[in-house]
């Protein structure tokens, strides 16, 4: 099921297969190891709900929700 990596709830894990928004915060995400096909995992969020704290490619990352709403996920399911 295809979904913003913003969606997903702490404990659940998805595919990365694209990522939208200005070209500027592409290249940073890329830079940050966001790639096509890699896993990444919503680990927590903050009190107030944002950011939030994901693992992908063995360490940990927080992002905005306006940053993760441009990471578009495969959720995978059974986890």
């Amino acid at each position: 099921m295809e979904a913003t990596l913003a969606s997903l709830k702490p404990g659940e894990e998805g595919t990365i297969i694209g990522i939208n928004g200005e070209n500027r915060l592409r290249q940073r995400l890329t830079e940050m190891g966001f790639l096509k096909g890699s896993t990444i995992g919503v680990d927590s969020t903050a009190p107030f709900g944002d950011p939030r704290s994901y693992t992908i490619r063995g360490y940990q990352v927080s992002l905005r929700n306006a940053e993760a709403d441009q990471i578009l996920v495969n959720i995978d399911k059974g986890l």
